[in-house]
């Protein structure tokens, strides 16, 4: 049985570009990887998993804690005059990440008019499904969807012991793959060893490798490492570590006996942000990766009101609201007044 300490791991999974749909003949079903993601439940039902839209939320021992850059994108959309100003929209702004980060083939990105929006995903993505219900198609909406799909040439082989993972909550035995005490004189290995590169190696329990899908723009990064206090500290250290390398070139292959051991990974999430302070704001997050290479599709999306012209406009004032009095041609009011409830206001009669 194979031991991951999970107190002291962090895997990553970091994706870069696109590739397209291909469908892999040494696979179990003969389908395209995609079809193997899980269904999409309520962030609710992962009790031990946070899913944020930022990186600069703190990892907690014991939990999961997840990121997709979807969010951002669909954030990023946003005309300023609609923007919300929270700690987490904030956190939103200064993340480092925007559509030149991507292959322009592998995301959409919408603002406006929701059935607008709706159409021209369908016409850039024509089999995803809109993932907002109840609509009128007035509302405006920022949406953002993103879909990568990285089959390895080779599938690994599948742990013949289950992998025992442990964590703060004890140890789990975990579905795996990889390469199993690994031996050049093996064609299959052979094969399979081309597809994993070290990039790092300090211990068994310090160590970073990457895998190689049949995309050439993208990296399947993991490292086994002590996680700093946040995601975006652990991923720099990360990057630090791979730039500082002393690693010789043999060294940056797997090597007689060795063995490589991935957990199977797999994920459908659902979660509202209602720190954004808006009517809608939600992520849905689908990620698999398995001995067949790893695949990703993930929405991000933020909702308003009706656009103007949507129809007949509303100027209600039902909720708290402003009232000035100002001279023309002044910018300075000689009576300002927020009124955020019904002390100042007459009650009406009833009849």
């Amino acid at each position: 049985m194979r031991h991951l300490d999970a107190t002291m791991a962090v895997g990553v999974a970091w994706v870069l570009a696109t590739a397209p749909a291909i469908t892999l003949a040494g696979s179990s079903e003969g389908q395209p990887i995609a079809d193997r993601l899980p269904q999409i439940r309520d962030a609710s039902g992962y009790q031990r998993t946070d899913v944020l839209p930022h990186l600069e939320g703190e990892i907690v021992e014991g939990r999961n804690h997840i990121y997709c850059a979807t969010m951002k994108l669909a954030w990023d959309a946003v005309p300023g005059i609609r923007r919300t100003d929270t700690p987490m929209t904030r956190a939103l702004d200064r993340l480092q990440f925007s559509r030149q980060d991507l292959d322009a083939t592998s995301y959409y990105i919408g603002w406006g008019r929701a059935n607008n929006v709706q159409r021209r995903l369908a016409r850039s993505f024509p089999s995803v499904e809109f993932p907002i219900d109840g609509l009128t198609g007035r509302e405006s909406i920022s949406l953002a969807y993103l879909a990568k799909q990285l089959p390895f040439r080779t599938r690994f082989n599948l742990s013949s012991d289950p992998i025992a993972f442990e964590s703060s909550a004890g140890e789990s035995k975990l579905k795996g793959f990889g390469v199993e005490h690994f031996s050049k004189t093996e064609k299959a290995h052979k094969l399979l060893s081309k597809q994993v590169s070290v990039l790092d190696y300090q211990n068994e329990d310090d160590f970073t490798i990457e895998l190689h899908s049949r995309s050439l723009k993208d990296r399947i990064l993991l490292a086994k490492v002590a996680p700093k206090k946040t995601m975006r500290e652990t991923l720099s250290a990360m990057q630090h570590r791979i730039a500082e390398s002393k690693l010789k070139d043999e060294e940056a292959l797997l090597q007689q006996e060795e063995s490589l051991l991935v957990p199977v990974v797999s994920l459908g999430v659902r979660q509202n942000y209602p720190e954004i302070e808006l009517p809608l704001a939600f992520q849905i997050i689908q990620f698999r990766l398995d001995e067949s290479g790893a695949v990703l599709k993930s929405f991000g999306g933020v909702g308003f009101g009706s656009l103007p012209g949507d129809g007949p406009r509303s100027f209600v004032f039902d909720k708290p609201f402003l009232l000035c009095l100002v001279e023309r041609g002044s910018d300075n009011p000689y009576l300002a007044m927020w009124i955020a409830n019904e002390e100042l206001l007459e009650t009406a009669e009833e009849n």
